[in-house]
């Protein structure tokens, strides 16, 4: 599957379970690693990413919080986080203390709903501000953009918290969690049939299907643009999709394909939808 450039910034782990996590909240680390809103994100979809923490007191990890953003804040969407934890070797063989073995591993996938299920995550709605630049690490080509993008938001992941799938810290130890994420950019595909015409051209992953069609010049149909009526109804062919409201449509619906396109945006890096078909 396709990788975009997708960065991370600094990471945090809880113990407690928690979906949203606020200044404050409790957790079982030395500190709380924040993100520095200007600083260096650094790309981690073409190569793991990671950072040490020390346990502060015995338990389960329940939950881990990480806070990322998307080159020049085109927004795509991720197709799963892997988290991993290892223990530490204190003075590798550059003098600087680096991961040993894997002692966890869990991959988490999009939640629909906040809170997130065990095994999945949660994007936070808030989006945090910040001139940021970015940093590519590829040893044979890195990369520098400073400034590059302004925005940058918080992750959720919720472990499985029975015991035996969740991984236990001991206070005093020095671990590692490493971070890989598979991720779509930005740019989709999208086509549309249309009074029995298609029509195919590139969107953002980001952007409402319906404002897409009107800006390609299309004559698609709608009203409210609030997600309370069907004007603007069309089915998902190939590919998804995601809305952000609906009042209208029912879980059978949605199975369907059906989608509100002034409320939908494509999750797929292509996507066919049908307005004649509904």
């Amino acid at each position: 599957m396709k990788k975009t450039i997708y960065l991370i910034v600094l990471l945090f782990i809880t113990s407690t379970l928690l979906a949203d996590w606020d200044q404050g909240d409790g957790h079982k680390m030395h500190f709380p690693q924040f993100p520095d809103p200007t600083g260096y994100d650094v790309n981690c979809t073409t190569d793991i990413i990671g950072d040490d923490w020390q346990c502060t007191e015995d338990g389960w990890i329940c939950d881990i919080h990480i806070w990322i953003s998307w080159q020049e804040d085109i927004i795509g969407s991720i197709q799963n986080i892997t988290a991993t934890v290892y223990n530490n070797i204190p003075v590798g063989p550059e003098g600087y203390s680096i991961p040993d073995m894997p002692l966890w591993s869990q991959m988490f996938t999009p939640s629909p709903i906040n809170p997130p299920d065990p095994g999945e995550f949660w994007i936070r709605d808030e989006i945090y501000n910040g001139l940021q630049g970015w940093y590519d690490p590829d040893p044979m080509n890195p990369i520098i953009f400073n400034p590059d993008h302004t925005q940058y938001f918080q992750v959720n992941m919720i472990c499985d918290y029975v015991s035996s799938t969740c991984f236990w810290q001991t206070a005093g130890e020095i671990y590692w969690l490493v971070i890989e994420i598979e991720a779509l950019n930005g740019n989709v595909k999208i086509s549309i049939v249309l009074d029995d015409a298609e029509t195919t051209f590139d969107m953002r992953m980001d952007e409402l299907i319906l404002d897409a069609a009107i800006a390609k010049g299309l004559d698609a149909p709608y009203s409210c643009q609030g997600g309370v009526c069907s004007s603007c109804l069309a089915k998902v062919i190939e590919g998804t999709a995601v809305m952000e409201r609906n009042t209208i449509l029912d879980d059978d619906e949605i199975e369907e394909g059906l989608i509100l396109t002034c409320q939908a945006h494509p999750t797929t890096s292509s996507i066919k939808i049908n307005y004649d078909d509904v």
